[in-house]
């Protein structure tokens, strides 16, 4: 009886074996473990593949890749530094602070011109390389020679001939016609 005992124990072993496919309980502790581990790493690469991809897209780029932007410059907008040492031999300068109230008629009045013979170039008196020469309650000088000698205290007009000063206009109206091309003023 004991032979057939252990033989039955034998059988019911090779069984469990069979069933569990040879595999104990520890082992199948390891196996799951490791294939979360593998699950996870998957999870984490795909992550930062889509992050790369589709969020910061700069994971995928080409290295030689540059991007360039031109600077752009409006060529009718001067300073008073650079006013007097314009090419033309006949042109105008419309000083206005653009921040002010009333800039919206000088704004107008520049872009509406329309004279291909003589340039009109507009100074910003509110940009801070201009701040310098614009002071609403000092003395204009109305004959300036250079850039350091001009004081603008309201908005101005300048005509240049041959690169001096050849009238130099303050009143709103005078400032419309000569704009206007409606009426040239000659010396």
């Amino acid at each position: 009886m004991k032979k057939k005992d252990k033989q039955e124990g034998f059988h019911y072993h090779a069984k469990e074996i069979k069933r569990n496919k040879g595999l104990n309980d520890d082992y199948k502790t390891v196996i799951s473990f490791i294939v979360v581990i593998v699950v996870i790493g998957i999870l984490v690469v795909a992550l930062f593949y889509f992050n790369g991809r589709f969020v910061t897209r700069d994971f995928f780029q080409d290295e030689t890749t540059t991007t360039t932007t031109a600077a752009t410059y409006d060529e009718t907008l001067l300073t008073v530094k650079t006013m007097f040492g314009v090419s033309n031999s006949e042109y105008y300068v419309l000083l206005y602070d653009t921040n002010a109230d009333g800039s919206f008629l000088y704004d107008s009045l520049a872009s509406a011109y329309d004279n291909e013979d003589i340039n009109l170039y507009t100074v910003d008196m509110s940009s801070a390389m201009n701040k310098a020469y614009y002071d609403p309650d000092g003395e204009e000088n109305s004959k300036p020679k250079s850039s350091e000698d001009v004081v603008i205290t309201r908005p101005t007009l300048i005509v240049f001939k041959k690169g001096r000063v050849s009238s130099y206009i303050t009143d709103r109206d005078e400032i419309a016609k000569m704009l206007a091309n409606r009426e040239t003023e000659e010396e």
